[in-house]
C-alpha cells in the first residue's frame, strides 16, 4: 500500500522538478522546492491546503480545477523511501489519510470529466489505503455500471463484450452491496444500487436473446445437413439402381 501512495507522489514531484509548466495553474508548489526535507506535519499542511482549495473547486463544479489542486497536493506530499521509514506512525497515518481523500475526490473529478479508466485507478487506490471507504466503494460502483452501459450501448452498432460486461456488473454488485450495508439509508447508494439491477436486467435480456439466436443458428445448421444427408443418400441409391439395371441377366444353372 504504502508503494503505490510514494510512486503516486514521486512521480508528481519529479513533474514538477522537472516540467514547471506542467504545475496546475494558481498551484502554491515551487518547482524548486527539495520536499524531501520538509517535515511531514508540514508536508500535510501544505497538501491539505491545497486538498481544501480542490474541494471548494469540486464543489462549485471547477472538476478540471479541482483535479489540479489534488495533483498539487501530492507534489506537497510527496516523501522518500527514507523519509518514509523514519517517520513515526501519526505522521504516516496523516500522509496517508490526506492521499486517500485526494485520490477519491480526484477520482470523482476525473469520473465527471468522462475519464473512467483514470477515476477507477484513483479509487482503487483509495481502498488499498481504507478497504471500506464507503465514498470510494460507492464511487467506484458507479464507475463499473458506467463502464458496463457503455459496452452495451455497442448493441447493434459492433461487437461487445458480454463477459466484460458481466464481471463489471458483478464487480459493482460487490462494491455496492459493501456500501449500502453501511449506509443503508444513502439515498445515492440506494439509487446506484437500482441502476445496477436495472442493467443486470439488460444484460440478461440481451443474453437470453443471443442465447436464443444462437439455438435456431444451430437447429438450422443440423436441419440443412439432414436435408444435405438426405439428398446425398437419395443419389447414390439411384446410382446404384441404375448400375444394377445395366448388369446382364443371370442365368440359370441346373446343378447335377
Amino acid at each position: 500500500m504504502e508503494k503505490f501512495i510514494r510512486a503516486e507522489q514521486r512521480e508528481a514531484a519529479e513533474d514538477a522538478d522537472n516540467h514547471p509548466e506542467n504545475l496546475p495553474s494558481g498551484s502554491s508548489a515551487k518547482p524548486e522546492a527539495n520536499y524531501t526535507d520538509v517535515p511531514a506535519a508540514t508536508k500535510v499542511e501544505n497538501a491539505t491546503r491545497e486538498k481544501d482549495a480542490g474541494n471548494a473547486l469540486l464543489k462549485a463544479g471547477d472538476f478540471d480545477g479541482a483535479k489540479k489542486k489534488y495533483d498539487t497536493a501530492f507534489v506537497n506530499i510527496f516523501c522518500t523511501k527514507d523519509d518514509w521509514e523514519i517517520m513515526t506512525v501519526e505522521e504516516r497515518d496523516g500522509i496517508q489519510g490526506c492521499s486517500a481523500v485526494c485520490h477519491n475526490n480526484r477520482g470523482l473529478c476525473k469520473m465527471k470529466m468522462g475519464d473512467l479508466d483514470g477515476a477507477l485507478w484513483d479509487f482503487n487506490q483509495t481502498l488499498l489505503i481504507d478497504k471500506t471507504n464507503v465514498k470510494a466503494l460507492f464511487r467506484r460502483g458507479t464507475v463499473y455500471i458506467e463502464q458496463a452501459k457503455k459496452e452495451i450501448a455497442k448493441e447493434g452498432k459492433e461487437f461487445w463484450n458480454t463477459d466484460k460486461v458481466e464481471l463489471e456488473l458483478k464487480n459493482a454488485r460487490a462494491d455496492l452491496t459493501q456500501a449500502v450495508n453501511a449506509a443503508p439509508n444513502d439515498a445515492l447508494i440506494r439509487k446506484a444500487f437500482d441502476q445496477l439491477v436495472q442493467e443486470e436486467r439488460e444484460l440478461k435480456k440481451h443474453l437470453k436473446k443471443y442465447g436464443e439466436q444462437q439455438k435456431s443458428l444451430f437447429s438450422g445448421l443440423v436441419a440443412n445437413l439432414d436435408k444435405q444427408n438426405k439428398k446425398l443418400s437419395e443419389k447414390e441409391n439411384e446410382e446404384k439402381y441404375k448400375a444394377c439395371q445395366g448388369m446382364p441377366a443371370l442365368e440359370r444353372v441346373r446343378i447335377i
